[in-house]
């Protein structure tokens, strides 16, 4: 006798979020099958061989404000010691330290570029204008642009788009700031860096991107009888009527 649900689910990409739609709809009662052209799961977050090393690929840093992330994993069984916690921080040898201080948010932030190593006085004033401009219009736009264009309304320093601005955008969102939508990187920035003193914490997985979630992921449907096919590219989507 057939048991299987009548509702079935293609999903294409075996990323964190192609991987946790699935879990979520097969745990619903869903048939899934899910497709990926890579023979590596994680999508734009995995790991990658190279010259004999393993090296992450795409966003390789999550904090404390990614609560679905971690929801997931919980629901996995994917310890917590698989992920190293500290308060946010950024650091450039020779160039730049910044620690978020020991305070409530967003005033962890704001001290911590003040006591910021290698920031002058134009770069400090500048970081807090932005601060205060998004939260003078509620981290929200009522037209969307790249956050090249944000940094540039606000006035951000040379120093502060590379050294801070630039690449908190590429490690959150995965895009380069000339690509990247501000209202995203708005949002990030409001649940993170604007929130609690936890949500801004950086949690450095242990274990590479593929492992971390991704490979728990495909277990989990593999127990459930629902495949995850890895090198298989899909091509074209044909509607039946």
């Amino acid at each position: 006798m057939n048991t299987r649900p009548a509702t079935k689910v293609a999903i294409i990409g075996a990323g964190y979020a192609g991987l946790t739609a699935a879990v979520e709809l097969a745990r619903a009662g869903i048939d899934v099958v899910v497709f990926e052209s890579s023979r590596t799961l994680g999508g734009r977050a995995r790991v990658v061989e190279k010259d004999g090393h393993r090296l992450d690929n795409g966003q390789h840093i999550l904090i404390g404000a990614y609560s679905e992330t971690l929801r997931m994993l919980r629901s996995l069984g994917v310890p917590p010691k698989q992920l190293y916690t500290r308060p946010f921080f950024l650091h450039v040898p020779g160039r730049l330290t910044l620690s978020a201080a020991q305070l409530p948010a967003p005033l962890n932030l704001a001290i911590g570029i003040w006591r910021a190593e290698g920031l002058t006085w134009t770069d400090r004033f500048a970081a807090l204008r932005l601060m205060r401009y998004l939260k003078k219009c509620k981290y929200s736009f009522a037209q969307d642009h790249t956050v090249s264009e944000l940094l540039a309304t606000t006035r951000q320093t040379a120093a502060l788009r590379e050294l801070i601005w630039e690449p908190l955008c590429v490690a959150a969102l995965n895009t380069r700031a000339s690509e990247a939508s501000a209202q995203v990187f708005a949002t990030v920035l409001r649940d993170s860096l604007a929130s609690s003193a936890s949500a801004s914490e950086m949690l450095i997985p242990r274990v590479d991107l593929s492992e971390l979630l991704p490979v728990p992921a495909t277990r989990c449907l593999n127990k459930m009888g629902y495949p995850v096919r890895t090198a298989t590219a899909i091509k074209r989507i044909v509607r039946y009527d």
